[in-house]
């Protein structure tokens, strides 16, 4: 072989290597692009919901669990509000080291908590 051959033969072979990165690049991207879009549809399927389909049970969209949780968050605010009312109330505190409970609750109806 020449040294023209060894020349050509060092063109295509380099030729070859730059074409097969540029093939694992491309392949790396596309990888990386299908990961991507995964993502992103599993975030459209949280976002929008799923109906219901072969005895799995359907999944309520984003919108809907915000709702729920601002309805229980509603619930809870009328009930701590109510709580809070109650100890502004005059005799709505207990006093300190006197137990809300009767000695009954603790022992049971008729028993002397002494004996």
């Amino acid at each position: 072989m020449s040294l023209e051959d060894w020349q050509a033969l060092g063109i295509v072979a380099g030729a070859l290597v730059a074409v097969l990165i540029v093939l694992a690049w491309t392949a790396r991207g596309m990888r990386r692009m299908w990961h991507l879009m995964r993502k992103a549809n599993r975030w459209l399927d949280q976002a929008l919901g799923e109906p219901p389909r072969d005895g799995q049970p359907g999944r309520p969209s984003l919108m809907q669990r915000v709702e729920a949780i601002e309805t229980r968050m509603g619930s809870m605010e009328a009930k701590l509000t109510g709580h809070l009312e109650w100890h502004n109330e005059p005799k709505g505190k207990p006093a300190r080291g006197q137990s809300t409970r009767s000695s009954e609750q603790y022992n049971g109806p008729g028993v002397d908590p002494r004996r």
